[in-house]
């Protein structure tokens, strides 16, 4: 068996991240398997991550790990990810939007399947579970899914009139899942989400 080796790549538009998020990468840049990169002042999104996908190809590293620089993963993420040993496996991150219908704040899950109408919908589970797609802010690739996927694998999806309708990562699992490669999320990992908001609109 290929012993790991784990890039470590963190998108971020400003060029900061969180402290807490510093000591935890601090903590895995020591590690003998291990390499944090910092990518700075990239955007869009899919910019970023598809500029990453290429640096990455061209190490001889085994997985490739994106870290979003406003996400702080538990400590055991890193090892618990290689323990999993899958192709795309993601900790669960909560995110914050107006409900549709209130319009008041409220938090859903980062991890999707899909439901009978097609639409993605955001799941809550426990344990390590296969699902349709997940969110990109802390998630590991096998090096051979991004050889296999076509270039460039980050790509968000527009309708004809020009209004996003599948973002790059809920694309980048879409296009996984049609070649047969699955997507899990380990829901037992909680990352912490660091945003700032109104709590008025949270009453």
């Amino acid at each position: 068996m290929t012993t790991p080796k784990v890039y470590i790549a963190v998108p971020t538009v400003t060029g900061k991240v969180f402290f807490e998020l510093s000591l935890r990468l601090t903590h895995w840049d020591k590690q003998s398997y291990a390499t944090v990169v910092y990518h700075p002042f990239l955007s869009p999104i899919d910019h970023a991550r598809n500029t990453i996908v290429r640096d990455f190809l061209l190490t001889d590293y085994t997985h490739l790990m994106m870290v979003d620089d406003d996400t702080v993963p538990p400590i055991e993420t890193l090892d618990r990810f290689l323990f999993h040993d899958k192709d795309i496996v993601a900790a669960m991150t909560q995110l914050i939007g107006p409900n549709k219908k209130t319009g008041k704040l409220e938090t859903t899950t980062n991890a999707y399947n899909l439901n009978e109408d097609d639409q993605y919908k955001p799941v809550d589970l426990a344990g390590l579970q296969k699902v349709d797609a997940v969110g990109t802010g802390c998630i590991m690739i096998k090096r051979q899914v991004l050889e296999t996927l076509r270039v460039p694998p980050f790509t968000t999806e527009y309708n004809v009139d020009g209004i996003k309708y599948r973002g790059e990562d809920l694309n980048f699992c879409y296009q996984s899942n049609l070649i047969g490669i699955n997507t899990y999320v380990d829901f037992d990992l909680k990352c912490k989400h660091m945003k700032l908001c109104n709590l008025l609109a949270l009453n």
